[in-house]
């Protein structure tokens, strides 16, 4: 599958979504936390965290274990509502001397474990694989380069709109800039993992 119909097959995903929203299908209003931009943006995470795992061959997945831990929880931040997923107690022995060993404390432990080894995998491998990239030139790096572009942009959109004072239709055009760059976002990291590893 090229990357336009990849493109061309998310976008459609979201033009699904926005019709769904216009039936009155979905609560919320366009460009906010429940509405079809930020659930699309979620999808589009979750959904890259999975492909990491198909695109990338298994010999490569505890080397750059933290690419799918990076978009599974950029995914979690997107969802319209906080998810239970890791306790910081499991962390410490008093939850076990409280609790003691349950299936959250288990799953709350190899999630840390994998964050832990995300992090460490990022500096021990990805720093220097991004380092060879930007020497070559990879095309990768424009996708991701422009992710991090939109991901700025659309947190000094958001910063602005509690402070500045505005008018309610400044402050929905400001919703929908940032919701939209939140977006690209997504898909452009989403982007950049495809052209990185596709055979």
């Amino acid at each position: 599958m090229t990357l336009r119909t990849l493109t061309l097959l998310l976008l459609a995903f979201l033009a699904g979504l926005v019709v769904y929203w216009l039936a009155g299908g979905a609560p919320g209003s366009f460009a906010q936390e429940d509405g079809p931009l930020e659930i699309w943006s979620a999808c589009l995470l979750f959904l890259a965290a999975a492909s990491s795992l198909i695109v990338m061959p298994v010999r490569f997945w505890p080397r750059y274990a933290f690419v799918f831990y990076g978009f599974f929880q950029l995914g979690l931040r997107e969802l319209p509502f906080d998810p239970w997923i890791f306790d910081e107690r499991v962390l410490t022995a008093s939850f076990y001397r409280e609790t003691g060993v349950s299936a959250a404390a288990v799953a709350g432990a190899l999630y840390a474990a994998l964050a832990l080894w995300s992090v460490f995998a990022l500096f021990r491998w990805g720093v220097p694989a991004s380092w060879r990239a930007l020497r070559a030139r990879s095309r990768w790096l424009v996708y991701f380069g422009l992710a991090g572009v939109s991901a700025v942009i659309a947190q000094g959109a958001e910063e602005l709109i509690g402070v500045i004072p505005m008018s309610p239709t400044v402050v929905g055009a400001m919703h929908v800039v940032e919701e939209g760059l939140e977006a690209v976002f997504a898909l452009a990291l989403f982007q950049a993992l495809y052209v990185a590893w596709r055979r």
